[in-house]
């Protein structure tokens, strides 16, 4: 259809008159519409009555439509079907979902996450902890949190620390956070350890840190000590207050979102692990072929009673040498040489009837 270029507008009226393209009535286009009409290729049989006026009320918002809408005496139009190619842009990239077979049951499904919400309705493991849990820190508080931030609202709110808040750094680079975590750490006789990490497909690094006393040994609450451990684990089988959730950004700026306030434990610089310096300082010891108890006494000279190497054990040199073993750096002669410097050492310090305890 067609309109004609002649408007009607009156008492708030627009009035439009529309009429077929093919159309020859002179009640229904004016003399040069005509005149264009001829020119057409299109052979015209008879005067097409197809016509329509459209009212429209501007103040009401509405439209009326009066007219003939059958066409006669000319070929119905066809309009070319359009054509879109594989690279045309219009077309849509749709990926079909990936069937996915439950492995308990053996059905099919349209889709992983349909055979996902399956398996967790029809097939859920009891022995499966579902969801995060992380119990608060006072042993005798049974509140069960979905995540740090949550902890530490409980905590502020239901133990009366209200100095616990949750606060945001930023640092121009991740040497810069570094030093400032280990500033932090160093003033507050703690440590923040990794508990993990993953890289986001925008390219972002996140990291989660929580205070080395948070959580259980060997990653696990239901786990049993190995066989032969004779040390209590420091952990407190619940989790502190005290993490650093960190974004590391691709022009290498880092974002800190933390709570640096501990709860459920007390500060004793003997809980921290050992740190690099100390290890670093071991391992030289060690690869020069000093013992063991000479390690022990050289190291500890090094540290006053507030820093950690101070308390430097046994047991965690024994560590580090067999680490040195695994790679190769030492040989089992030189083990041999300092378990016997130790047991001599040890019953030349003991009575007789004393049994040797190893810390």
């Amino acid at each position: 259809m067609l309109t004609d270029d002649t408007c009607e507008q009156s008492e708030g009226l627009l009035r439009m008159r529309y009429y077929c393209e093919h159309c020859d009535n002179k009640s229904h286009q004016p003399e040069e519409r005509r005149s264009r009409t001829k020119d057409k290729s299109t052979s015209i049989t008879a005067i097409c009555p197809a016509h329509f006026t459209a009212s429209i009320n501007q103040e009401k918002n509405t439209v009326v439509v009066v007219g003939c809408f059958a066409h006669l005496g000319h070929a119905k139009k066809t309009v070319q079907p359009q054509v879109i190619t594989s690279g045309s842009p219009t077309q849509k990239s749709r990926q079909k979902p990936v069937q996915a077979k439950c492995k308990h049951c053996g059905k099919w499904f349209m889709s992983r996450v349909v055979m996902n919400r399956h398996v967790k309705e029809q097939h859920s493991d009891p022995n499966i902890i579902k969801g995060t849990t992380i119990e608060c820190g006072d042993p005798h508080c049974d509140v069960v949190c979905d995540r740090m931030s949550t902890l530490c609202e409980h905590v502020a709110q239901e133990h009366g620390r209200e100095d616990l808040i949750i606060e945001e750094f930023k640092f121009s680079d991740i040497a810069k956070f570094k030093e400032w975590k280990k500033e932090l750490e160093t003033g507050t006789v703690s440590k923040f350890v990794l508990s993990s990490s993953r890289t986001r497909a925008s390219g972002v690094i996140q990291s989660y840190f929580l205070c080395h006393l948070s959580g259980y040994a060997n990653r696990s609450r239901h786990s049993t000590p190995p066989v032969g451990r004779l040390r209590s684990t420091k952990k407190l089988g619940r989790y502190c207050t005290a993490f650093m959730n960190t974004k590391e950004f691709k022009d290498g700026s880092v974002l800190v979102q933390c709570c640096l306030g501990h709860f459920g434990h007390g500060f004793d610089v003997r809980r921290l692990p050992l740190p690099d310096k100390v290890k670093d300082e071991v391992t030289e010891l060690l690869l020069k072929g000093v013992t063991t108890q000479e390690v022990y006494e050289t190291v500890r000279k090094r540290y006053s009673q507030t820093e950690r190497g101070y308390y430097l054990q046994r047991y965690e040199i024994r560590n580090i040498a067999d680490k040195l073993r695994k790679q190769g750096l030492l040989s089992h002669k030189d083990r041999e040489k300092q378990t016997n410097t130790l047991e001599h050492l040890s019953s030349s310090q003991m009575p007789a009837n004393s049994s040797l305890s190893m810390v």
